[in-house]
């Protein structure tokens, strides 16, 4: 027998008659943990043996306190007694304040904010009366109105002066609905009338050939000169998708019994 596999000329390394026998996961975390058992052990005995040997530590937090609830630290009051003290010292100096004002008539007020010193322009003893939003527009649709009929009347009273216009469309006219235009047809017409060049076209094409045969016949369709190559005359006989598929079996079966 002759063979090019790889897998025919080697074997696995981990399960050769030689190798070491191999353990499973679960044996394997238990023996893990038996070795971190017995080094937590191994420990303790040290300590339990040496009690000279001091203790070694790295954590930050064995060697600080919390400023804020150390021995000497002050009481520490909670958020509402906070509260309630500040709204009592503000109270004790808005009274503080209310004592000097009544003590101290002598002193002027003071006082920082520009609303006191200001008054509404609009609203002022002197200001003419306002007129509300609908009496503005009726006023406005009025002095229209009256713009209006002056021009009227001066065009009345003065027929000399010309018209005046700078419409662009005063000076122009429709292109095709002027008087001198060709009548316009529609789209029904349009298409209609392309119909019916076309078939006029065809008829005379059709009477050219019928009066002049000895004019060829031209064509520039390419399927017009070539033929199909698999069913030319000449063309080998072919088989179906079946009768190949059955030849190839027939193949294989023979090459099979010919290795045998």
């Amino acid at each position: 027998l002759t063979s090019s596999d790889r897998t025919s000329f080697g074997r696995n390394y981990f399960n050769r008659p030689s190798a070491p026998e191999q353990e499973s996961v679960e044996e394997a975390e238990e023996r893990a943990e038996i070795l971190a058992d017995a080094l937590a052990f191994k420990k303790l005995a040290v300590d339990y043996a040496h009690p000279e040997i001091g203790l070694t530590s790295s954590d930050p937090t064995s060697f600080g306190r919390n400023y804020f609830n150390r021995a000497s630290a002050p009481e520490q009051e909670d958020s509402e007694e906070a509260k309630e003290r500040a709204q009592i010292l503000a109270d004790a100096l808005a009274f503080k304040k209310l004592a000097v004002d009544y003590a101290h008539p002598e002193i002027g007020v003071t006082v920082s904010d520009p609303i006191a010193f200001g008054r509404n322009y609009f609203n002022r003893a002197s200001a003419p009366e306002q007129e509300s939003m609908e009496e503005a527009e009726q006023r406005a649709q009025i002095l229209v109105d009256a713009a209006a009929l002056k021009k009227l009347a001066v065009d009345y009273a003065h027929p000399e002066i010309g018209v005046t216009s700078s419409d662009p469309t005063s000076f122009g006219r429709n292109y095709y609905s002027r008087p001198s235009a060709p009548e316009q047809e529609d789209s029904e017409e349009a298409e209609e009338r392309a119909q019916i060049l076309a078939d006029a076209l065809a008829f005379k094409k059709l009477a050219v050939d019928y009066a002049h045969p000895e004019i060829g016949v031209a064509s520039s369709d390419p399927t017009s000169f070539g033929r199909n190559y698999y069913s030319r005359p000449s063309a080998p006989e072919q088989e179906d998708s079946e009768e190949a598929e059955e030849r190839a079996q027939i193949l294989a079966d023979a090459l099979a019994f010919k290795k045998l």
